[in-house]
């Protein structure tokens, strides 16, 4: 599978695509079945929501997340951060691997993204790590 570049204000990483999408979904998933620590703010609620569609229009190598455009103070950063620590925190209880079966529907992507198998826990905390620590470290103040 393709890699995009994952980018937010001065910060970037290369990313597999299937690492990608896993990590919007679980963490759309998340937010809408679990109690969260904080509310989401209005502009994260749009970067979830967007995140619906990302397969709409998929393009391999070109996911954008659109962090820049809805990240847009620290409030915004903050709200992201739990939301990600939540999905965290369900990714690390699910034990040794995501069923392929939740991952296959959550993403019903057949055709872009399957799973055969279920997929090892520590590859998606990685992957969610690589995310966060963009948002978490990146230094220009969002506008």
């Amino acid at each position: 599978m393709a890699h995009s570049l994952i980018t937010f204000s001065d910060r970037s990483c290369l990313m597999p695509d299937a690492d990608v999408l896993l990590v919007a979904h679980i963490t759309r998933d998340v937010a809408s079945r679990f109690q969260l620590t904080h509310e989401p703010t209005a502009n994260v609620r749009a970067l979830l929501d967007g995140w619906r569609t990302l397969l709409d229009s998929y393009g391999a190598g070109a996911i954008d997340l659109g962090f820049d455009a809805h990240i847009r103070n620290q409030d915004d950063r903050a709200a992201l951060i739990d939301v990600f620590d939540a999905a965290q925190t369900f990714v690390r209880s699910s034990g040794p691997a995501l069923s392929g079966t939740y991952l296959n529907g959550l993403l019903n992507a057949p055709g872009i993204l399957s799973f055969t198998n279920d997929y090892p826990v520590n590859l998606v905390l990685h992957a969610f790590e690589s995310i966060k620590g963009l948002i978490v470290n990146g230094t220009r103040e969002p506008s």
